[in-house]
């Protein structure tokens, strides 16, 4: 009895059911030929950076992307004291894009991302906290819009 439910564990553990998880970078069968950018430039620069390294060239499917990017900070949290412990960094991005070759249809979506970082004694501390946040939301985000991306383009 103890050999046949050996057995079978055996069995269960080394087969597979050939789910195979897909690298995005295989996926991606699209072009980005111009992106245009308006709102906060530096969030709009590393995005279009990360956007630009996920296209492939000499694609069929050849996109023009607009993005508008909006980075609000607001209070978070505040002391006793009435002094700001904490605040709340919101990067949105909306993005339009539409393919060159099959038709003028406009795709528009938009992405938003939330984080809060803490103020720290020092003031130079608290912008390295603002800036590993916006990077870490950056980052995010510009998946976000790849992953989309890959969907949109694929449906069409």
């Amino acid at each position: 009895m103890k050999n046949y439910i050996f057995a079978i564990l055996i069995i269960l553990i080394t087969s597979s059911c050939g789910f195979k998880v897909r690298n995005l970078n295989e996926l991606s069968n699209y072009q980005i030929s111009k992106i245009s950018t308006s709102g906060d430039k530096l969030i709009s620069y590393k995005i279009k950076n990360k956007l630009l390294l996920s296209s492939k060239s000499n694609q069929e499917k050849v996109l023009v992307v607009k993005l508008k990017t909006v980075k609000t900070k607001n209070i978070k949290e505040k002391n006793i004291k009435n002094e700001i412990t904490k605040y709340s960094l919101t990067i949105e991005v909306n993005v339009k894009f539409h393919l060159i070759n099959k038709n003028d249809e406009i795709i528009e979506f938009k992405k938003r991302r939330t984080g809060d970082f803490n103020v720290a004694n020092k003031y130079s501390q608290t912008l390295n906290n603002e800036k590993k946040l916006v990077s870490v939301l950056i980052e995010t985000i510009s998946d976000q819009i790849t992953e989309e991306f890959l969907i949109q383009v694929n449906d069409l």
